[in-house]
């Protein structure tokens, strides 16, 4: 999966890091950020084969932050 640019977006993160992805974002003042990841078409497959998701996070050995993961209806911008 690849995180992508969706329409609302007002943030990219790690945009000058080339060590990371670079991560378009929608941030909110109350600190939630949403990105949008598109799945190759073999994950989509798997998935449509019964596939599970995993979500791995660096904590950085910091308390674990609530989550959400959902379905995005926005579609990437070409």
């Amino acid at each position: 999966m690849l995180p992508i640019k969706f329409e609302g977006q007002n943030c990219v993160y790690a945009e000058r890091q080339p060590e990371y992805l670079p991560l378009p974002a929608f941030s909110t003042p109350d600190g939630i950020v949403t990105s949008i990841w598109k799945p190759t078409d073999k994950e989509r497959k798997a998935i449509a084969d019964g596939a599970n998701i995993a979500l791995s996070l660096c904590t950085n050995h910091q308390p674990l932050q609530p989550i959400i993961m959902a379905v995005a209806h926005n579609k990437e911008i070409v």
